[in-house]
């Protein structure tokens, strides 16, 4: 049952946040805005697949090349030999938001050139919003699939209750296994600042800003 809800929370997540709202800036024209967001999506889809916790820091290239390898592949994958759609689509695009003087960026009623999407033009790329949105929809399908079929486990999200000598060790060896610790709790601040300035995962001094949708909590507090 446990296991049966994350997939439905990390369905409805990828359906409602990643397709239907990309799905929505197509439909009102802002395919410069959908590039932006189809590119960091690419990294959100390989962030599945790895055995590191959603948060883990340092993770962003090595996620988009993973997405793009198992849930794109074919061009896709050729195309970002070195890095070169990463480069293009996440250090460019959505960290500054413009794009570089190699990326045509067309959506099909201005394509009056009839181009292919991921064609190089004179040592331009191509990219047709249209095209591109339908290629992120299977490969959100595709990790569905696998996900689904058990060929790929969901992720514990799992919350830290205390932040004592005991929760430094476990922290420390839980990010080490490579699971997904989301928060840290403390009823002091302080505590639950210095082990999530520690480990890099947020953390609160907050009852009711826990988790509430984490599948394992782990409480590391004394008996009074």
């Amino acid at each position: 049952m446990e296991t049966q809800e994350q997939i439905e929370r990390i369905e409805h997540f990828i359906r409602e946040v990643i397709v239907d709202e990309i799905t929505k800036l197509q439909g009102v024209g802002l395919s410069y805005m959908q590039f932006v967001i189809m590119g960091q999506a690419i990294e959100v889809l390989g962030s599945f697949l790895d055995n590191k916790p959603m948060k883990a820091k340092g993770q962003s290239a090595k996620r988009f090349s993973l997405g793009v390898k198992k849930l794109f592949g074919g061009r896709y994958r050729l195309l970002n030999d070195n890095g070169f759609l990463y480069d293009k689509l996440r250090n460019q695009m959505t960290h500054t938001f413009i794009p570089g003087n190699d990326l045509i960026l067309l959506n099909q009623a201005n394509n009056k050139n009839g181009y292919k999407h991921l064609q190089i033009i004179d040592g331009k790329l191509v990219l047709i919003s249209e095209v591109f949105n339908e290629d992120i929809c299977k490969a959100s399908e595709r990790l569905l699939e696998a996900i689904k079929n058990g060929v790929l486990s969901p992720k514990n999200k799992i919350i830290l209750i205390g932040a004592g000598n005991v929760a430094h060790h476990l922290a420390g060896a839980l990010l080490k296994a490579g699971e997904n610790l989301c928060q840290i709790y403390s009823r002091t601040l302080d505590s639950a600042r210095q082990l999530g300035m520690k480990t890099g995962i947020s953390y609160t001094a907050e009852v009711n800003e826990v988790y509430p949708d984490g599948n394992i909590y782990i409480f590391c507090v004394s008996d009074d």
